[in-house]
């Protein structure tokens, strides 16, 4: 029987994660470093598009993410977008 209960949730792929990074990449080009942030109009992009999030919960995410960060945009690290626990 395979694994079916994952106490830290289903791992990831090491080529699905490839592929986000890929993806996010594209979305907001090699050049962007630490420090950077993102608003609402490129969350939206990547919500929508990279991780295939319907649009409804994009905004509602959004702004979870900028409770928990203290600050407007979600900040990045070395070009990625990165969400603190």
């Amino acid at each position: 029987m395979p694994p079916f209960y994952f106490p830290q949730g289903k791992p990831i792929s090491q080529d699905t994660i490839r592929a986000h990074n890929e993806a996010i990449e594209k979305v907001f080009g090699k050049g962007a470093g630490p420090g950077k942030s993102i608003g609402k109009d490129e969350f939206e992009q990547v919500a929508t598009e990279i991780f295939k999030i319907p649009k409804i919960f994009k905004d509602m995410l959004f702004e979870r993410i900028e409770q928990k960060q203290g600050a407007t945009g979600l900040p990045q690290v070395a070009g990625k977008p990165t969400v603190n626990k």
